[in-house]
């Protein structure tokens, strides 16, 4: 039997199961990657697959389409539930690109918390989940970023008349709006194209960064500079974040210096900053650095990137959750509406 790539992360991992069962968990990965997850879902697996606080509803949640057919795993085999959920990650961030805007946004929001996590020092169960999740990140946000190769439309000609044939004054203003709505239309069109998949957003996107970039010079002291920088590009940023941001934010703050910043400074501001509070509130266990402050040393340029990144992450979540309560309240009045209807009859 020709090793598969569970078979070869479970051997890296030191977990040595039969032939049989690697190819049962296969299938049952299968199965779990077609499920429709929720963001809970996706939180859940990114707790797993790091073994942070894997409570026991994440771990039911994670189980349950894994164990669907037969109980293959248990609750308590924390190693094997760590490297199934790495595998169901991996696997998520490596399918192809053609899914919906809803899938990607959490996709999107997996591969964003392992960038946090491993910021902070938090390992997977096997180190190519941090791999795949950079390449997500990267090929996607460049993805919903890139500019087409399509040329801009051009003005159409009047059009000829045969010989002879004489134009009205009321005809001649005709085929000048006629021509001005089909290019207009047209140029619409090539902006919304080159924009790439993001649409029209990606320039709004570009125009603000730009002056973002160019608006202000670091003047504060190093935490607080970082923060503000953070959150300044996290407000404009399309999703998924900005391939470059890192690059942006050190162009920004590069008159800090890469001296470390101070932890005491930054604690000092991270209390007192409801925003980044807010964040951390959000999903705790995903943003370590808002959550928790700093413990190793950092350059102003890093810390701001962790920041972002963190809030990115949060504001993701929190979106997500507000669309799926907003589901839950459609679908409650859509029963409540048929309920009345049928009384009525």
């Amino acid at each position: 039997m020709i090793p598969s790539a569970l078979t070869d992360r479970l051997r890296e991992a030191s977990l040595h199961l039969d032939p049989e069962r690697v190819a049962e968990l296969d299938s049952a990965l299968e199965r779990a990657g077609t499920a429709r997850l929720t963001v809970e879902d996706v939180i859940a697996r990114a707790q797993l697959a790091h073994l942070i606080h894997p409570d026991p509803g994440s771990i039911e949640r994670f189980l349950t389409p894994i164990n669907k057919e037969a109980e293959l795993v248990a609750e308590s085999d924390l190693q094997l539930i760590a490297v199934l959920a790495t595998m169901a990650m991996i696997n998520s961030f490596a399918r192809e690109p053609s899914r919906s805007a809803a899938v990607m946004r959490r996709v999107v929001i997996g591969a964003l918390a392992v960038r946090t996590l491993s910021r902070s020092h938090f390992s997977p169960a096997h180190p190519d989940l941090q791999t795949w999740a950079d390449y997500l990140l990267i090929s996607h946000g460049r993805r919903v970023r890139e500019t087409k190769g399509i040329q801009p439309p051009t003005l159409a000609e009047p059009i000829t008349l045969a010989e002879g044939q004489e134009r009205t004054r009321e005809q001649g203003i005709d085929d000048g709006l006629e021509r001005l709505e089909t290019y207009a239309k047209e140029t619409g069109d090539w902006l919304e194209l080159s924009a790439g998949a993001g649409s029209i957003g990606a320039i709004r996107e570009q125009g603000q960064v730009l002056w973002w970039l160019l608006n202000r010079q670091p003047a504060g002291e190093p935490s607080e500079e970082a923060i503000r920088a953070a959150r300044e590009l996290s407000r404009v940023s399309l999703i998924p974040p900005l391939p470059a941001s890192g690059e942006l934010l050190k162009r920004r703050l590069v008159l800090l210096g890469e001296g470390p910043v101070d932890a005491e400074e930054f604690e000092r501001y991270r209390g007192s900053d409801e925003t980044l509070a807010a964040a951390a509130r959000t999903a705790p266990y995903l943003t370590p650095i808002l959550a928790g402050g700093i413990r190793t040393k950092t350059s102003a340029a890093e810390l701001s990137h962790a920041i972002y990144e963190e809030l990115m992450l949060a504001a993701m979540i929190t979106d997500e959750r507000a669309r799926a309560e907003e589901q839950i309240r459609r679908a409650t009045e859509q029963r409540e509406r048929e309920k009345a209807e049928q009384k009525s009859q």
